[in-house]
């Protein structure tokens, strides 16, 4: 279903963007 595999990437996206930020802040 492509709606599904559309969301399934919306909060992977989300999910990266959240590590990425967690990152960024432990490396300052």
């Amino acid at each position: 279903d492509l709606q599904t595999k559309r969301e399934t990437i919306k909060r992977y996206e989300q999910e990266l963007q959240s590590m990425k930020d967690l990152f960024e802040i432990t490396l300052k």
